[in-house]
């Protein structure tokens, strides 16, 4: 009897670990995940700002500034299609 009690405990210690496991690489996934999506903001507002500062200083006229400022809200959204986005993110 006492082999069956050592079998059961194993089999409980192997599915905790797998589930240890399993949720903690999601999390590292999701940090990851949360950490490229940060980047790309910070990204498109650094563009925004160059361009919107360079229409200040008359470098670009408005037509010019119009076209470049839909291009970059194009690719931000073309972007954040291509990005693999786990369950119950909202996305």
């Amino acid at each position: 009897m006492s082999g069956y009690v050592y079998i059961v405990l194993a089999i409980v210690f192997a599915v905790v670990l797998f589930i240890t496991v399993f949720y903690g690489a999601s999390a590292l996934s999701q940090a990851a995940h949360d950490q490229i999506l940060e980047s790309r903001q910070e990204e498109s507002k650094s563009a925004l700002k160059e361009l919107e500062a360079r229409y200040a200083r008359g470098e670009i006229n408005r037509e010019e500034f119009e076209r470049m400022k839909r291009d970059i809200e194009e690719s931000d959204r073309k972007s954040d299609k291509g990005l693999w986005l786990p369950p119950g993110t909202g996305r």
